[in-house]
């Protein structure tokens, strides 16, 4: 039996996972109820290394209140993919850890169920139904 969870989640991406040099890719998501059109990396820098804490700092988000950003442990090469390509040295120490091989996946079941929250993700294991949306570099 296999178990799809009505869950959805909108994956902040270009058209194609974004890719570093060492070959990982990554994707950045957000819930549906988040209107975020675009993203640039020095916002996505700003979320996840600690200094934008509220989305009433993300334009276009149509939201207010805490972020809750989740990522993947430090030596997943996702993580290291997204670091990379947005240019962070350190993430913030409100960033949520997520661990554990269902740790993608659980990432994805977070921000499906939560309005403020985004993640750093593998982006196969996104749950059906996702909208991609543009990063503005």
């Amino acid at each position: 039996m296999k178990f799809i969870p009505a869950l959805t989640a909108a994956i902040l991406i270009s058209s194609t996972a974004f890719a570093s040099e060492s070959g990982g890719t990554f994707a950045v998501i957000v819930n549906q109820g988040n209107h975020t059109e675009e993203v640039g990396p020095g916002t996505l820098r700003g979320i996840f290394g600690g200094t934008i804490t509220d989305w009433s700092g993300v334009e276009e988000s149509g939201m207010t209140g805490p972020i809750l950003a989740l990522r993947l442990v430090d030596s997943h090469p996702v993580t290291q993919a997204f670091a990379t390509r947005i240019q962070l040295a350190q993430f913030g120490n409100s960033i949520n850890v997520i661990r554990g091989s269902a740790a993608p996946m659980i990432i994805a079941i977070v921000i499906a169920m939560n309005s403020r929250a985004i993640g750093v993700d593998d982006p196969a294991a996104l749950i059906a139904g996702d909208r991609r949306v543009e990063i503005d570099d």
